[in-house]
This record gives C-alpha cells, structure tokens and sequence, in this order.
C-alpha cells in the first residue's frame, strides 16, 4: 500500500490544527508547535507567586524590531531567519516570565540575534504600553495570519514570512535550550530549502519526479506555508508535463493547489471552487487514486453544507463512500456523515396521517434548518416545528410528504400511543432509532432492554431504562411487548464518567397530554395482543426517521 495517503491524512490534519513534535537539544526534550496555525496558550493557569517586574529590552529596541516587512528585508539582507514573538506584555504573566527568564538574559541577547531577526508583536492593555505599540492593526493582521490563539507564542519564519516552527505556552527550561530548539528547527527549514533547491535543478519528467518527493517532504515536516507557496508553482508544471494525468502528476498537485484555495474561499467563491473538481473529472475523467477522490468527495460535502446545500452534501458522502477508502479518518468522515459536517441528528415517529412526526425539542428546536430523512428515502425532507413543549422536552414536527413517501396512502405508517399504559419494572421494551447518526451505517438501529424504575422526582419524572441509549437516539419511539408507543426516549444517565448509563423516556401518558393539548390525535388505536418482537420490528420501522438539523455555525476560518 502506498504511504501517499497517509501522508496526506497527516498534512490534512495539521492544516486543520497545530501538531505537537518532540524535539531534542541541548540534552533536553520539549514540546514545540509547527505549521502555521497555532491554539490556546499551554499554560493558562497563573503562577503561585507574581513574575517580578517586567525590565529591559523593550520593542522598538536596537535588538527587537516591530515591522515584519521591515524584519523580512532585514532578514534577506543578512541571510537570518524571523523570531516573531506575540505577547500581551502588560497583563499577560506568562508573557512577563518569558521576557524575564528568556528574552532578558545575556545568553538569549548574545546568540539569538546571530540566527534570527526578532520581532515583537505586542498586545498591551494600558494606554503607557500601547503609546510603546507601533501599529496596532498591523499586529492584529499578523495574529490572525499565524492563527494565534494565546500568548505567549514564538513563531519561526523564513526571509519570505514562510513559518517552519515555533513554540506554543511559557517555555521552562532557560535561555539556553530556548534558544538550542529554535536552531534545531532552523536545520528543518535549511532541508526544506535543499529539498526545493534540488526541484528548480531537474528539468522535464524528472522535475515533476522531484516536486512529488519535495511534496512528501513538506507534509512530513508540516511545512504548511511552503506548501500553500509551492502548490500553484508545482500543478502549472503538471499542466504542461502530465496534461492528460497518465502518470497521475496532475490530479497530485491539482488536489493540493485546490484544498488550499478552498480552505480561503469566501461564501461568493465558494460554488465556484467546488466546480473545479466536477469540471476536472469531466476533462481527465476519475482520479486514478480513489483515496484522493474519496478525500474529495469529503471536502465537497463540506463545501456544501456551508453552502446550505444538504442533500448535494449526503450525495458527496455517498459516493465516497463507495470508494471504500482505506485511510481511516477520510473512511471514519465519510461514515459519520452528518455528524462530521456539523449537523445534529436524532430520531422522530409519525403519529398522525397528516405528516406530524414526534421528536425531542433538543433535538429540532432553536434556531436553524430541520429535516427529515423518511424511511426508505434518500432525499431529506424538509420539516417545520410546529408545536414544543420545554418542560417535557418534545417537539412536534410537520412535513409534506415527498412523492413515493405518503402517509396517507400508508407507506408510513404512524405509530399506536398507549396513554393508559401501567409501566412495570421488568418489563420488556425496545427502542427504535439512529444512534451516532450513520457512523454506523444508514439503517435503524433497535436496542432492547427492560424498564429499570418508574417515573419519580429524581428521574425527572421519566421512565429509567435498562437498555443502550446513544446520543442520536434522541426522540426514538419505546414500544411494549404489544407494538405500542409508552414513551419516547429524551435523554441518558452520565454519572461520574460511568461507562454504562440508564436511558430515560417521556412516559406515553404526558406524550399524549401534549399532543392533545395542541389537537392532534393519534392516528392509531393502541394494539391489544401481544406481538413477536419481530412484528412489531416491520410495524415501527416504517414510521421512525432520521432527524437532521442544521444549525446555524461560524464560517470557514472563523
């Protein structure tokens, strides 16, 4: 098997976050963050005592410069690399202890600058400090560009403002393994630049040869800005060498030089963006890769569900899916479906012949888009909440059903309510629903169990189930041993971390007091005599639908 496609799983995910790597110098390990996008502070608890006060080198300096232009000019002049250091210099206690144990002392004044051109990129709160801040808006452009999070944070940048590593939190260990790891990860970027030294000196096919193994260099490394550099440069030289993608040089650097542009893409940009890939196939014809087009086919499902678009979204992971990918996260996405595109699922039932289906209001309330994804049907239907009840948690959904799916004319059939239903404990029922969405494929899933205890104050009143629950079983119908709805699964135990937990149910008598309470009535009278588990299974399976809600998120990059 080729490692490509685990290469590529592992560039995809540090485009996504910053990854930790573990780096020796100086006799010392430590932890240090690459790529270009950084998180949260690694330390953000407060030391036990207060830093003493902050002294010394200020920015503007002779040794610390605030104009990254101005760094990056310094720093081809004099053939240095870029330490860029972002603090809140003024509030930040963490910051103040980096400047004091690190920045301050003789061995960080004497060597860093040899290497590096330093710059500082303060976030001060007090009017004296920001008097000291030469651009303010121009830091704030800089934060966003590295995709810092927290301060303290050191990012290592190239003459070109090409990021190659960096460092993450207050750093423990002194001036001088500080400084030690930051060359050692300077001798990554001198590699890098061998690696695309070696590309600019081939000529023909055995260019294009080198550009792929510069590429697996880059991911390897997580040089994420080179990349992002070199991708365009990289898929124009497979434009004129592989044109028709015999030798699969084409759809490489295609892929790469894509996902770039569509982690940028603006909501205007973004339907345009998605078409390249739909008009690359219609020129090429499939990828020769099917790990690389299931991976694509993964991006266009995200692309979109931004775009609101959910049924092209399901479309994308379906045919995915198809590819049977072997690489486990692009697999693992495509089967979580909705849930790795940021959609919400649960479960409703049909109660009346009128199109009501019955769900939690959890699980369809609030702001945002429902839909409904009927037995037997591929498509999603929309639905509008019609009715909720807080307190008891339920929510009354209302579609119009798609052709193929009536139910009036009976293909669904809505499901028998037994209001005066006596629970008893021991009594065996079983719940139908879709537990994590389609992670584990798109079918109903029926889980069977006993009632463990009656409604009682300390479970909200609820039945307390012995049987598995799992987030998306939400709103699923419990049926007894003769067909009949007795409650409707809201919720789940979690107690201390408990591997197991108890489910817990609406009991059918308050789900018939709201129903009534908005005049709806159930369409079915509750069954008499008892049935095989597997009668009733055929009975409740054509009433149960997959619940999708879309709710309203941050964009890409935000």
């Amino acid at each position: 098997m080729s490692t490509e496609p685990r290469l590529r799983k592992r560039f995809l995910v540090i485009t996504l976050a910053a990854a930790l790597v573990i780096v020796a110098a100086g006799g010392g390990i430590y932890w240090v963050l690459v790529s270009g996008f950084f998180g949260d502070s690694a330390k953000a608890d407060a030391p036990k005592k207060p830093a003493p006060p902050v002294g010394g080198v200020k920015p503007g300096s002779d040794l610390w410069l605030q104009d990254f232009a101005a760094a990056k000019e310094k720093a081809a002049r004099e053939q240095k690399d870029i330490l860029l250091s972002f603090e809140g210099s003024d509030w930040c206690i963490w910051c103040q202890r980096m400047e004091q144990e690190i920045f301050n002392t003789p061995e960080f004044r004497d060597k860093a600058p040899t290497r590096f051109v330093l710059v500082k990129i303060d976030f001060p709160r007090d009017e004296p400090a920001k008097t000291r801040v030469h651009d303010a808006a121009a830091n704030e452009r800089l934060q966003q560009q590295f995709g810092i999070g927290g301060f303290p944070a050191v990012v290592l940048t190239d003459s070109q403002g090409d990021v190659f590593g960096g460092f993450n939190g207050f750093f423990e260990g002194g001036a001088g393994l500080f400084v030690a790891g930051m060359e050692k990860l300077c001798e990554v970027r001198v590699e890098r630049d061998k690696v695309l030294a070696e590309v600019d000196k081939q000529e023909g096919a055995a260019k294009l040869a080198a550009a792929k193994q510069a590429m697996q260099f880059l991911m390897q490394r997580n040089l994420v800005p080179t990349l992002k550099r070199q991708a365009p440069v990289w898929l124009e030289l497979a434009q004129r060498l592989d044109p028709d993608n015999r030798d699969g040089y084409l759809e490489q650097f295609f892929e790469f030089d894509w996902f770039y542009r569509f982690q940028q893409a603006t909501p205007a940009q973004l339907p345009a963006v998605l078409n390249e890939v739909v008009d690359w196939r219609k020129r090429h014809g499939e990828f020769k890769d099917k790990e690389r087009a299931a991976f694509l086919w993964m991006e266009l499902a995200k692309g979109k569900t931004e775009l609101e678009d959910y049924q092209g979204a399901f479309m994308c992971l379906d045919e995915g899916l198809k590819l049977q990918p072997k690489d486990p996260r692009t697999r693992q996405q495509l089967q979580n479906g909705p849930l790795a595109l940021g959609l919400g699922t649960g479960t409703a039932f049909a109660v009346s012949a009128a199109g009501h289906f019955l769900t939690n209001a959890h699980v369809a309330g609030g702001p945002g888009k429902v839909f409904l994804q009927l037995p037997g049907q591929k498509q999603l239907t929309p639905a509008q909440v019609v009715a909720e009840k807080l307190d008891l948690d339920l929510a009354l959904l209302k579609i119009a059903a798609p052709k193929g799916a009536s139910i009036k004319g009976g293909s669904i059939r809505p499901l028998p309510i037994a209001g005066d239903h006596v629970p008893r404990r021991g009594e065996e029922v079983a719940a139908w629903g879709y537990p994590l969405g389609t992670t584990f494929g798109h079918g109903l899933k029926l889980t069977k169990g006993v009632i463990s205890a009656l409604p009682e104050p300390g479970t909200r009143n609820m039945l307390l189930l012995d049987l598995r629950i799992n987030p998306g079983n939400s709103g699923s119908p419990l049926c007894d041993a003769k067909g009949n709805v007795i409650g409707i699964v809201t919720a789940r135990s979690q107690f201390l971390g408990a591997p197991d937990s108890y489910g817990m149910a609406v009991p059918g008598k308050e789900v018939l007091g709201f129903l009534a309470g908005i005049n709806i009535e159930s369409a079915v009278k509750p069954g008499a005599e008892p049935l095989t588990w597997d009668e009733i299974d055929r009975r409740v399976s054509a009433a149960v639908a997959m619940v999708i809600k879309a709710r309203p998120a941050p964009k890409k990059g935000m």
